[in-house]
């Protein structure tokens, strides 16, 4: 839009301080009349068919406007007053509507830009939410504290094969226990069978040495 400013701003100074080569016709014979002469102006009405006007269009084709419908005089241009004026403020209202434009752009430029900013921060609480949340996903709160869940499986499956082990370990020691208890159970039958056996022979010894013993006594009775 600056540029715009620029282009129609260089465009008024060309026609108003420069001067322009003036287009000679081959077919007039008139002679060029020298500066210190003093003339009036010739002035042409030819036709136009350009479709130009002064009172609507684009400010180019009103410069363009002006220099096809001026007249000549020596090296310069002849520009009524009125078109001049009449173009003058065409320009002063492109200008302001121009200006209105680049003022209505900022501010607009400003609230998209607080509007990026604002969703730039829900954005960012987005996505610790999402952290958060995640964070949360992958880990376990266990006595008390919070711990990951890779950490907490390690865990559970550490607390399990020591329990399994335990477990092993005393049905084991059951085992053998129960095989020492029926070893013993075994040995305390025999000892109990020795035992019957051995006071069996020692009554019957015992009955054997009464015997004999009555014996000798009544053999001793009857001397």
């Amino acid at each position: 839009m600056a540029l715009r400013v620029l282009f129609l701003l260089s465009i008024v100074s060309f026609f108003l301080v420069s001067p322009i080569s003036a287009q000679t016709d081959s077919s007039t014979t008139t002679t060029q009349v020298t500066r210190s002469q003093t003339t009036t102006p010739r002035v042409r009405k030819p036709r136009f068919t350009d479709g130009l006007s002064l009172d609507s269009g684009k400010i180019a084709d009103q410069f363009q406007f002006l220099y096809t419908r001026s007249n000549n005089y020596q090296n310069y241009k002849v520009i009524k007053r009125e078109w001049l004026n009449k173009l003058k403020s065409h320009v002063v209202d492109s200008l302001n509507t121009f200006k209105k434009d680049l003022a209505d752009e900022r501010l607009l430029v400003g609230t998209q830009k607080d509007e990026i900013d604002a969703l730039n921060s829900k954005l960012t609480k987005a996505n610790e939410t999402i952290n958060t949340l995640e964070n949360e996903k992958s880990s376990v709160r266990f006595l008390g504290m919070q711990m990951n869940k890779n950490a907490y499986k390690g865990l559970v499956w550490t607390i399990i094969g020591g329990l399994l082990g335990t477990l092993l370990f005393f049905i084991y020691r059951f085992k053998n226990s129960n095989t020492v208890t029926v070893t013993t159970k075994n040995h305390l039958e025999e000892l109990r069978t020795e035992f019957e056996a051995y006071k069996k022979r020692a009554l019957e010894r015992e009955q054997k040495v009464r015997r004999e013993l009555q014996n000798v006594l009544n053999k001793r009775g009857e001397q």
